[in-house]
């Protein structure tokens, strides 16, 4: 999984409490919500930032959600748009610069 490394503008990491997020959210995919294809790991304030933002919204005539969350190239391509979602947001909200890193590197390993 990746998580997003929320840090100030001097670049230190800040991690608050890491959630399991539902990066199809549950507002609009009740039934995947136990599906752990759709689970990705979240700090809390990014899982606070994307709340029930739709990345399928726009994509009228995709494929069942389930099925591009069973396809791994799909479904890392709806998290890096669900990222990308996520650090526009957040500059937006406190003008800082986001980016990404695995949990492994987040853990020193």
């Amino acid at each position: 999984m990746r998580l997003l490394r929320s840090g100030s503008p001097g670049g230190s990491p800040r991690l608050r409490y890491g959630q399991v997020d539902h990066l199809l959210p549950q507002a609009h995919y009740g039934k995947l919500k136990d599906e752990p294809d759709n689970w990705v790991l979240s700090c809390y304030l990014c899982n606070q930032t994307k709340r029930d933002w739709d990345p399928l919204k726009d994509r009228p005539g995709e494929d069942h959600p389930s099925a591009i969350l069973k396809d791994d190239q799909r479904r890392a391509d709806l998290i890096a748009e669900v990222r990308a979602y996520i650090a526009k947001r957040r500059a937006e909200q406190e003008g800082t610069d986001r980016e990404w890193m695995t949990v492994e590197e987040l853990l020193g390993y």
